[in-house]
């Protein structure tokens, strides 16, 4: 599982940039109970894991094309829908604590006892896509639910 979303999100970060720059502008608390990785590249910009099996990550992309929070929510939902392995299971506008708008895309895979929960929320500024991820066993997610929340709450990108 952890293999299918680094491949689909490294299709998706080649496809919109050449490289990402080495100094990134955002923040993102490190979620209670998980553990920071410190170099976290090629992959993610950030990516902290809980000894249960969830992760966390950021991948901060350029914007290149100055596009919006809605054509970069589509792009990154079609993208996972393209595979067949994401099946929808919810979207919703978030608010940061310090108000920046995003939009959460929920996903599952797999089947229901075995399988996986993957949220995706997209920030966009005039200069950057932000993509935070979280996923895991779905069992393992849920008993970490609430920690990601408050870091995705917590997320400020510049």
């Amino acid at each position: 599982m952890k293999s299918l979303v680094r491949t689909t999100f490294a299709a998706l970060a080649l496809a919109l940039c050449a490289a990402a720059p080495a100094c990134t502008p955002f923040h993102l608390r490190t979620p209670d109970g998980f553990a920071r990785i410190s170099d976290p590249r090629p992959s993610y910009d950030y990516r902290a894991l809980s000894a249960y099996g969830v992760a966390v990550g950021v991948r901060a992309i350029p914007n290149r094309e100055n596009a919006s929070i809605a054509f970069w929510s589509e792009a990154v939902d079609r993208r996972l829908q393209r595979g067949g392995a994401y099946r929808p299971a919810g979207a919703s506008d978030v608010r940061t604590e310090r108000g920046q708008v995003g939009k959460s895309l929920r996903y599952s895979m797999g089947d229901p006892q075995n399988g996986g929960t993957y949220w995706v929320t997209v920030f966009v500024t005039r200069d950057w896509v932000y993509l935070v991820e979280a996923g895991g066993a779905s069992a393992s997610f849920a008993r970490a639910q609430g920690e990601v929340e408050r870091a995705i709450r917590s997320f400020e990108g510049g």
